[in-house]
């Protein structure tokens, strides 16, 4: 993963301008169905927002982050919560540790990490979880298979600029960064890793031609 994420200026900015709202949270934890009975793992969870969503709704809640900044808020914001534990960890380096999961999320940060180390990971968290568990996956997934992103290109940046609106002319560097620079998967690709690691794709949801949801169940 990228450096960027140990300093402390790109993740403040990160979370002003990127970090879901309420809305999308809220619709999170709807289609993961979250109860009482549930142990939930917030994978890349930043400062917690989607913690502070479910962690009312839920047995007891797991979050794993890579940045040291993100981990340093995300436990002073749920220091009082004895049913949340805040762990700081890269995916290639996420080991359960004998926990166990009944419903899982992570949010635009598996495009950070390549395809191979997806697969590895997406084996790592459908170890640990209860089959019929579910896991939603939201994040950087084109429509197309990733090879094809030269042929895409064109429509792509089109599509992106009617996605961001007046947002798009500040963010363009940084999202064509990301693309082109970082590991989004094509939606083909992703099915089938998410398949080969133990789950069913129940659900799929495209925002637009480069980020899609996936709600998985394990088998």
């Amino acid at each position: 993963m990228s450096e960027v994420w140990d300093k402390k200026d790109y993740v403040d900015r990160y979370n002003d301008i990127y970090a879901p709202g309420e809305k999308e949270l809220l619709a999170a934890a709807d289609l993961l169905e979250l109860n009482a009975d549930d142990d939930l793992a917030d994978l890349g969870c930043g400062k917690g927002d989607f913690i502070a969503s479910a962690l009312r709704l839920v047995r007891s809640v797991v979050g794993v982050d890579s940045s040291p900044h993100q981990i340093d808020e995300a436990r002073r914001r749920f220091k009082a919560e004895p049913h949340v534990e805040i762990l700081e960890s890269s995916f290639q380096d996420f080991d359960p540790k004998g926990r166990s999961f009944t419903k899982v999320y992570t949010r635009d940060a598996l495009h950070h990490i390549s395809d191979a180390d997806k697969a590895v990971f997406l084996k790592k968290v459908s170890s640990a979880m209860k089959p019929g568990g579910l896991f939603l996956l939201e994040d950087a997934i084109f429509d197309f298979p990733a090879a094809d992103l030269d042929a895409n290109w064109d429509a792509l940046m089109a599509e992106a600029e009617k996605y961001y609106g007046e947002a798009w002319r500040t963010r363009k560097k940084e999202v064509t960064g990301y693309i082109r620079n970082e590991f989004p998967t094509g939606l083909p690709e992703i099915k089938k890793m998410a398949e080969a690691a133990g789950f069913k794709v129940l659900k799929t949801s495209r925002d637009c031609m480069f980020f899609h949801s996936l709600l998985l169940e394990k088998k």
